[in-house]
């Protein structure tokens, strides 16, 4: 999902936990087009959407998160720019694309669908996901649910990309549950 994806890489370039007060001010500043008003640095993730909304700042530096659609883009799959219809028409080239909220279902599925290269990965998926997500002996700062609404609300209206993305998303994830049950992972409805 988008916005999801987005709060993920947020935390993951700027997260005051994970990095050091220097690392995290030179990539907000480098980052920011707004001076002060416009930075998030040591916020987390509602926060921060909440003050660039309220500031009139800009959401182009939430870049960061490469949006998902890019990477059905790249050059070598015909073109330096990314539109919806692009990202489609390429993703067709693909023979298989999963979805990261249904990991154990795409381990499934990619057994199925390639035997010879993924004998076994749903057994070491579940076996590895036993663990859960740990970084640096700590848990996630980005649990399940946290991004609050009013942050959703305000992406969605503020960020550029957000309508293209969650369209590119839901077409993927259609295409997804539409390989599982013809791949017999998972009955039909």
């Amino acid at each position: 999902e988008p916005i999801s994806r987005m709060a993920s890489a947020y935390y993951y370039y700027v997260d005051p936990n994970a990095r050091s007060p220097a690392e995290i001010a030179g990539e907000m500043s480098r980052r920011r087009g707004g001076g002060v008003r416009c930075s998030c640095f040591r916020l987390n993730f509602n926060p921060c959407i909440r003050q660039l909304a309220s500031n009139s700042c800009s959401f182009d530096w939430l870049s960061f998160s490469r949006t998902q659609m890019r990477r059905f883009c790249s050059p070598e799959l015909g073109g330096k720019s990314c539109s919806l219809e692009r990202a489609l028409r390429n993703s067709k080239k693909y023979a298989f694309i999963g979805i990261m909220e249904e990991m154990p279902l795409v381990a499934k599925a990619l057994e199925r669908k390639f035997p010879a290269y993924f004998s076994g990965a749903h057994r070491v998926w579940l076996k590895q996901s036993q663990g859960g997500t740990h970084i640096a002996g700590r848990s996630s700062q980005l649990e399940a649910g946290s991004i609050s609404y009013d942050a959703r609300a305000l992406l969605k209206t503020h960020w550029k990309p957000y309508a293209d993305e969650a369209a590119f998303y839901q077409q993927m994830k259609q295409r997804f549950w539409y390989d599982a049950v013809h791949l017999g992972v998972v009955a039909p409805e």
